[in-house]
């Protein structure tokens, strides 16, 4: 149930941020642009794989949010919870990239990631529908929010 609504807010918080933003974007968005973001996406997968937080402490933003599974987590708990040995992940892929753009310094990703792996002694489901909001600070693309949901 709170997924339900936590998911809906998401939505709703995100649709009226597009309106809003599509009518005064100027620039930012570009195919190069979006090739790094899939690049970084790729990045962060391979480290949450190899257990290697260096990647999540470079590039999500100090406020960052995670909402996969039960949970929300902050950026603290997600470098935690991604060096820890919770999750065994033997492979994963990502594909069908898309991108709305909010304004020319921030960017929702979405995605579909095929994965096999378990985390907590549970199998993860074989394909998640993801999304990611990126942001550009200081020059820097950085992962401000990012969501995953079971695929039907």
């Amino acid at each position: 149930m709170t997924r339900k609504l936590l998911g809906g807010a998401l939505l709703a918080t995100l649709g009226t941020m597009t309106l809003f933003a599509q009518s005064g974007m100027k620039g930012g968005k570009s195919a190069a642009t979006e090739r790094n973001i899939q690049k970084l996406e790729t990045i962060l997968w391979h480290a949450w794989k190899d257990h290697s937080a260096r990647p999540f402490e470079e590039h999500l933003t100090s406020d960052s949010i995670d909402v996969a599974g039960p949970s929300l987590r902050g950026r603290a708990n997600i470098v935690k919870e991604i060096t820890s040995d919770n999750c065994k992940v033997s492979s994963f892929s990502l594909s069908g990239f898309a991108y709305s753009w909010l304004n020319a310094n921030s960017v929702i990703a979405t995605y579909e990631a095929t994965e096999d792996g378990i985390c907590g002694g549970e199998k993860l489901p074989a394909k998640v529908n993801a999304s990611t909001v990126w942001v550009k600070r200081g020059g820097k693309w950085l992962s401000a929010f990012h969501q995953e949901s079971p695929a039907m």
